[in-house]
């Protein structure tokens, strides 16, 4: 996908699906197959941290053959 296409996705998506991809694709590109990964989440209150880690967790198990854990949250 070119950039420009890249941006045009992204102006239709909203704030929350925009730093979701983001938080999926830093993920992504740092798991290991047989290993654990651990997400920090930091920000002041009523930032959007919850809603942030829900929608993250709701992507991987969407796309993760097993379940990420809500009790980590």
């Amino acid at each position: 996908m070119t950039q420009f296409m890249t941006r045009k996705v992204e102006s239709s998506m909203s704030t929350l699906d925009i730093n979701v991809k983001s938080v999926c694709d830093l993920v992504c590109d740092r798991m290991t197959e047989n290993g654990r990964t651990i997400i920090g989440i930091a920000g002041p209150p009523a930032s959007g941290k919850s809603t942030l880690a829900k929608a993250v967790v709701k992507t991987f198990n969407n796309l993760l053959v097993g379940n990420v854990p809500m009790e980590t949250l």
